[in-house]
């Protein structure tokens, strides 16, 4: 049977000293020696944070001579353990991990606690350790390994962003996984929406266009913080809505749509989404589609949201199939049938806006395409094209499509002939 705390730790990444013997506490303590397993386990918590003072950069408010002293320390097999506890609870007048002293605080009381049983433990003192003296401690792991992180790491890890992502130090495509595991383990929550500014900064040095042109590995790296779930995706979508993270949001959701379901909470957010920026997006498709996926849309709003989208449409046509067939079923080619043609329509049809008509040639061919043609669909285009003005860009698309495509000009004719309406010569009919 694989234990709860087996799977968190499996999906840490510690270093292997600290794994193995986080693993042999877990060992004894299915064999019932839960004073081993008590001992190996608190061992295992002791050794991360040796690691991670190892790995940080010295915080500034840490004289080089004290840190040099700390680096050297942990090194010591004689002296690591006590300066590890000494690290996470003292240097009150310039913390190295809590900066909060009533947190300091509590978290000295706790790791005083555990230090005693780690002691009862290895001195096989008279206290008694059972099962549940284990069970609790890697609870209080599991809530305290994230709170201790090195002050200065943020310089640290920015730095490692910045080299990384520049193609003068690291070929293109490389792997940056341990970016993202020391972002996991080496930031304080309330620190996220603030460093996910400096990263936008990072990236915009080194990219000048970014985020108005995409970045697809840029956009990768954010991927990888939303797949870190809490706090680091909540935090994330707090950034994402907030003036600075806005345009960054457009080219990470539009290539990675399935994110937008963490959004779900934001109701004012999700209809600004659909309502207006859907326009800004290079496939609205895609958004359109992952709203509607993730019910994130409200029923009485969801025509408003397919005309909305139909008018934004950018000249694009579905890229996925499983998208465009999602929005069929919401009524998406009924609706698109009704604006561009004007059935069952008072106002002005979309494919006689000079504005949308010649801007998005590529959804009305598609339409037909898929579509073909029926009586209102031919009667629209006969009255539409019979005569100037209109958009002369999609004229010369449809013409175009109509000689490409003889037996859809053909089946135009007959329906044509049927409704007793001419066929435009302006889309290559004879008279």
């Amino acid at each position: 049977m694989i234990l709860p705390i087996e799977k968190w730790i499996a999906e840490q990444n510690f270093p292997v000293e600290a794994t193995n013997l986080l693993d042999e506490g877990i060992i004894c303590y299915k064999s019932g020696a839960y004073r081993a397993g008590l001992l190996f386990s608190y061992l295992g918590f002791e050794k991360i944070i040796k690691n991670r003072l190892l790995d940080a950069r010295r915080p500034d408010n840490i004289h080089e001579g004290a840190w040099g002293n700390i680096q050297r320390d942990v090194n010591n097999d004689s002296k690591w353990e006590e300066t590890v506890f000494d690290t996470i609870t003292g240097f009150s007048n310039m913390p190295i991990f809590l900066q909060d002293n009533k947190k300091r605080e509590e978290m000295n009381r706790h790791l005083s606690y555990w230090r005693d049983r780690r002691n009862d433990a290895a001195h096989a003192k008279e206290n008694e350790i059972n099962n549940a003296h284990v069970e609790v401690f890697w609870t209080f792991m599991q809530s305290n390994i994230p709170k201790l992180v090195v002050r200065g790491s943020r310089a640290a890890i920015l730095d490692n962003i910045k080299l990384h992502f520049d193609s003068r130090y690291t070929p293109e495509g490389s792997d940056f996984s341990h970016i993202i595991q020391q972002i996991k383990h080496s930031l304080y929550e309330e620190d996220l929406k603030s460093f996910y500014k400096d990263v936008k900064e990072v990236f915009e040095d080194l990219h000048p266009f970014y985020p108005f042109i995409s970045d697809s590995e840029m956009n990768s790296f954010w991927n990888e913080i939303f797949k870190l779930g809490e706090p680091f995706s909540t935090s994330l979508v707090q950034y994402f809505k907030s003036e600075d993270g806005a345009d960054v949001f457009i080219i990470v959701i539009q290539d990675f749509p399935r994110h937008i379901a963490l959004f779900h909470e934001e109701k004012q957010f999700i209809h600004n989404l659909w309502y207006e920026k859907i326009k800004d997006f290079e496939d609205p498709y895609k958004i359109m589609s992952a709203l509607l996926r993730n019910s994130l849309i409200e029923e009485r709003n969801q025509e408003e949201a397919l005309k909305k989208l139909i008018l934004n449409l950018n000249n694009k046509i579905p890229s996925d199939g499983l998208d465009f067939m999602l929005l069929n079923q919401y009524g998406y080619l009924n609706h698109f049938r009704k604006l561009v043609f004007g059935i069952d329509s008072e106002t002005k049809t979309l494919i006689n806006d000079f504005s949308w008509g010649n801007k998005n040639l590529n959804p009305v061919r598609h339409y037909l395409e898929h579509n073909g043609l029926d009586d209102e669909v031919v009667n629209s285009l006969c009255r539409v094209f019979m005569a100037q003005p209109y958009p002369d860009k999609m004229c010369a698309n449809l013409k175009n499509y109509f000689n490409n495509h003889k037996d859809i000009k053909e089946e135009f004719i007959r329906i044509s002939e049927g409704l007793r309406a001419t066929p435009p010569t302006s889309l290559g009919f004879n008279s």
